[in-house]
C-alpha cells in the first residue's frame, strides 16, 4: 500500500502523525451522549446508522499498515456498525454505561471504529456514541448525532454523502511543520537509529497494553447543565466583558482548583482544545474526522482578585497562543517514523525498555500528569432540538479519559442550555475533590454573573 494506490473514492487515506499517535493509546476513545424524548426503537436506529455510514466515510473504515509501518484507513471488508439496545433502568444509567463503553477497545484491523448503544425506556432514550479519537473530534460527534436524529425521524430521508475528509498534511496545513535544519537532521538521525532496532508491534501487543492500562485505571464522570436563564446570563456578561465564555469557564475552574487543591505546579497548566477546521487550506465543512488540537497556557490566579479582571488577563494569554504555528505544532510528530511513535506509547506505559524511546517520552512530557484541566468547549451548536416526533432534550460530552490531564471538562450549548461533563480518573484524583472543584467553579460563575 502506498500513496499511488488511491482509488477514485479517496481511499486508502493515510493517517496523519497525530491520528496515528492517537490510534495507539489504550484510552483513545471519545464518547458523546444525546437524551432523546420520543419513540426510538432498534428497528429505526439500525437503518439510520447504516445511512450515517453512507454519509460519513470514516464510519466504515479499518486500519491497515504498510511495509513501512505507516497506517491507512481503508473501507475494504469492514463489517456493519455495532448497534446495541438495552433497557434504560434509571435517568443516570447512561453515565456508567458511557464510562464502560469508553473502555471497550475497537478491533482496528477489522473495524469499524465506532459503535452505538441505546438506553431506552419507551418515551425517553439515551443514545451513547463512542468512536476512536483517530477518526473524529467532538464537533464531528455533534454533527453525527444531528444526522442520526434526522434519519430517525424521517426514515425515507435521502442520504447526502460527504467526500472522504481531507488529510492533515503539508498540502492542507497553512504553515510549515518541517522545523529548522537542525531539527530535521536530528529527526533523521533518530529515525535511522530506531530503524536499526527493528522493533515493531502487532495487535496482540496493543490488546495486552489495553488490558494492563484499564486494570490500573477507573474513570469517573459528573454531568450537569445550566438553565437557559443561567446560560444567557453568562453569555451576555462575557460579551460585555469582551472575553470568551471558554475563558470564563477556565477562570472559574482554575480558581476552584486553587481553593480546594492548593498550589501544585501542574494545576497552573490548562490545556485548551482548538478546532482548526477553518484554518486548513482545503474546505472541511461538517466532515466527520479529527480536526482538533490544543494550546497549554500557564495560568495563575490570586484568590480575592476580581473575577472579570482575572478573566480578561487569561483571555489575553490564551488568545496570544492561538497562532497557526502553535495550533499545528503537534503535527511535527510526522518527522518521526511511524513505528517509533508506536514505541513511545509502549515506553510511556512501561511495556518497552528502550533508551531512545524512554528519552523521547521524558522530553515530550507525556509520562506524568501535566495539567490540572483540559477543556473542550464546542460552543453554541446550531443544532435543531425538534425532529418530527423526537426532541433533543440534552447532549453531554465529549467524554474522554486522560492520564496526563487531571480533569477533562467537556462543554456544549444545545437548545439554549450549556451542558457539562467533568471527567477524571479515580486513581489520579478522588471523586469528592472533583465534586468540590465543580461546585466551587459553578459558585464563582454564579457570583460573577448574578445568578
Amino acid at each position: 500500500m502506498n500513496e499511488t494506490q488511491y482509488r477514485d473514492d479517496g481511499f486508502p487515506r493515510r493517517l496523519s502523525a497525530r491520528e496515528h499517535f492517537t490510534l495507539r493509546f489504550p484510552n483513545g476513545n471519545v464518547v458523546m451522549v444525546a437524551r432523546i424524548e420520543g419513540p426510538v426503537s432498534e428497528a429505526r436506529l439500525k437503518p439510520a446508522v447504516a445511512k450515517l455510514r453512507r454519509r460519513h466515510p470514516l464510519l466504515g473504515v479499518r486500519v491497515a499498515r504498510d511495509q513501512d509501518q505507516a497506517t491507512w484507513f481503508t473501507p475494504e471488508g469492514v463489517p456493519e456498525i455495532p448497534v446495541r439496545v438495552v433497557p434504560r433502568t434509571a435517568p443516570d444509567a447512561w453515565v456508567r454505561a458511557a464510562i464502560e463503553a469508553h473502555r471497550e477497545p475497537f478491533p482496528c484491523q477489522t473495524g469499524p471504529l465506532i459503535r452505538f448503544t441505546l438506553l431506552t425506556s419507551g418515551e425517553v432514550s439515551d443514545l451513547i456514541v463512542v468512536a476512536h479519537h483517530a477518526i473524529c473530534d467532538g464537533l464531528s460527534l455533534a454533527y453525527l448525532i444531528r444526522d442520526c436524529l434526522r434519519h430517525l425521524s424521517d426514515p425515507d430521508r435521502e442520504v447526502e454523502p460527504l467526500p472522504v475528509p481531507p488529510p492533515v498534511d503539508p498540502s492542507t496545513i497553512p504553515v510549515s511543520i518541517s522545523g529548522n535544519l537542525v531539527s530535521r537532521i536530528g529527526a533523521r538521525l533518530v529515525n535511522r537509529s530506531w530503524r536499526r532496532k527493528g522493533i515493531t508491534f502487532d495487535e496482540r501487543d496493543y490488546a495486552d497494553l489495553h488490558r494492563a492500562f484499564w486494570g490500573q485505571h477507573r474513570g469517573h464522570m459528573l454531568a450537569w447543565a445550566l438553565t437557559e436563564a443561567q446560560t444567557s446570563a453568562l453569555v451576555a456578561r462575557c460579551r460585555e466583558e469582551r472575553v470568551t465564555v471558554n475563558t470564563a469557564l477556565v477562570t472559574a475552574f482554575v480558581a476552584a482548583q486553587k481553593e480546594h487543591q492548593g498550589t501544585h505546579d501542574h494545576l497552573k497548566n490548562v490545556v485548551v482544545s482548538v478546532d482548526y477546521r477553518d484554518r486548513l487550506t482545503q474546505p472541511v465543512g461538517e466532515a466527520f474526522a479529527f480536526y482538533a488540537s490544543s494550546v497549554m497556557p500557564r495560568l495563575e490566579v490570586a484568590l480575592g482578585t476580581p473575577f472579570w479582571h482575572t478573566t480578561r488577563t487569561f483571555h489575553a494569554q490564551i488568545q496570544g497562543l492561538l497562532t497557526d504555528e502553535t495550533v499545528f505544532a503537534s503535527q511535527r510528530l510526522s518527522a518521526f517514523h511511524p513505528s517509533l511513535l508506536d514505541g513511545l506509547v509502549f515506553a510511556k506505559y512501561g511495556k518497552l525498555d528502550d533508551r531512545l524511546a524512554n528519552r523521547l517520552v521524558e522530553k515530550m512530557g507525556i509520562n506524568n500528569v501535566v495539567a490540572g484541566l483540559l477543556i473542550t468547549n464546542l460552543g453554541r451548536l446550531d443544532l435543531p432540538v425538534d425532529y418530527g416526533p423526537l426532541h433533543l432534550a440534552a447532549m453531554y460530552g465529549p467524554y474522554v479519559y486522560s492520564d496526563t490531564m487531571e480533569k477533562y471538562l467537556g462543554v456544549m450549548t444545545v437548545g439554549g442550555r450549556m451542558h457539562f461533563t467533568l471527567c477524571s480518573g479515580e486513581t489520579i484524583i478522588d471523586p469528592p475533590t472533583v465534586e468540590r472543584v465543580r461546585d466551587a467553579a459553578m459558585d464563582y460563575l454564579g457570583e460573577a454573573t448574578g445568578w
